[in-house]
């Protein structure tokens, strides 16, 4: 089997992803009314545990330091050097540590190429209006 052929750490994280999506099967089973929150953090957990996989099989290009201050500038540029609490937010995901949207949005690429990249706004970019949402831009 191709999986035994994969790195140990990454046998873990798809074994950790296995458990969780299995996890909410008993309660569905046993109960009269999924508890959708349950599944939903299952699933979510599950999700997690293979972009983590993925990111130890094909890690997320790093930025060098003056990469990232380039960028972060260009960002300063943009707005006038003007910026706001959710724009210093934006900076730091896009540009310091993009956190697990960074790292899924990486992981969904390297599953699905083009796709993945559609994939990943789907799941995390905000819809027009909408408050609390993170965002992400991929260098």
């Amino acid at each position: 089997m191709v999986i035994l052929k994969l790195p140990a750490e990454v046998r873990r994280k798809l074994e950790a992803a296995l458990f969780w999506v299995r996890e909410p099967r008993n309660l569905l089973l046993e109960s009269y009314s999924p508890d959708f929150l349950r599944v939903y953090s299952s699933y979510w957990s599950a999700f997690e545990c293979l972009v983590e996989a993925v990111g130890i099989l094909k890690p997320r290009p790093k930025l060098t330091k003056s990469e990232k201050q380039a960028q972060i500038d260009k960002f300063v540029r943009q707005r006038d050097g003007k910026l706001t609490a959710e724009d210093i937010q934006d900076c730091y995901y896009n540009f310091v540590n993009p956190g697990l949207v960074g790292k899924a949005s990486h992981a969904l690429s390297v599953c699905f190429g083009n796709e993945g990249e559609r994939y990943a706004e789907s799941a995390f970019d905000c819809p027009t209006g909408a408050t609390g949402c993170m965002t992400f831009e991929t260098p």
